[in-house]
């Protein structure tokens, strides 16, 4: 049986991805500051989180324990970008999509905590990453973003796209059912961001 905590923050964490990757407010349809609409209801993304809950422990290859390090990192990334060109334009987009992405890092942390795997030892600090890949992407994006409003949301349409062919991969090659449900949603999360980044764009112009 899974422990107690593990259900509670697996089962929060799905639900906060859900609602922010489809832009639930009360459950209701309402347009949002991120530029798209959603009809989400609470019962649903309910439903997702008490599904990855009791979902039974997985033997996972190394290669699935070392995407999910890399993905909570990728999603640092975003979140670590968005904090910093808010705190640059002051640009509403920026502050909700950075309260995402950090659901959507909640959500990978509860696998994490699941499997009982070591957490990236840089996951509590800003700007700063294990991976050096990932490091080299962040000093690049931050940079860009930097130079003007139109380049900072078109770094928001770079991050997007690449954790959406990213997750696709992961998904493409086969995970546990537990980690699928998490992926799909984070995949979800990123269309919708990957279309209210290009709608600001369109604005923009």
């Amino acid at each position: 049986m899974l422990k107690k905590t593990v259900f509670i923050s697996t089962l929060l964490a799905l639900v906060m991805v859900s609602a922010n990757a489809r832009g639930m407010h009360h459950g209701a349809a309402k347009n949002n500051s991120l530029g798209y609409t959603s009809n989400q209801t609470v019962n649903n993304t309910s439903t997702q989180g008490i599904a990855v809950a009791n979902i039974a422990v997985s033997e996972l290859t190394d290669d699935q324990k070392e995407k999910l390090t890399f993905m909570v990192e990728e999603e640092k990334v975003a979140r670590d970008v968005y904090a910093h060109l808010y705190d640059t334009y002051g640009l509403r987009i920026f502050a909700n999509i950075t309260q995402a992405e950090k659901q959507h890092m909640s959500a990978l942390l509860a696998l994490f905590d699941k499997y009982n795997l070591e957490v990236p030892s840089t996951i509590g600090n800003t700007g700063v990453f294990e991976n050096s890949e990932l490091q080299a992407l962040y000093d690049t994006l931050t940079e860009k973003g930097d130079l003007s409003l139109s380049d900072a949301l078109e770094v928001g349409v770079e991050i997007e796209e690449t954790d959406i062919a990213d997750l696709e991969n992961i998904l493409n090659a086969g995970v546990p059912e537990d980690f699928k449900i998490v992926y799909e949603n984070l995949l979800k999360g990123s269309y919708n961001h990957l279309n209210a980044f290009n709608n600001q764009l369109i604005r923009l112009y």
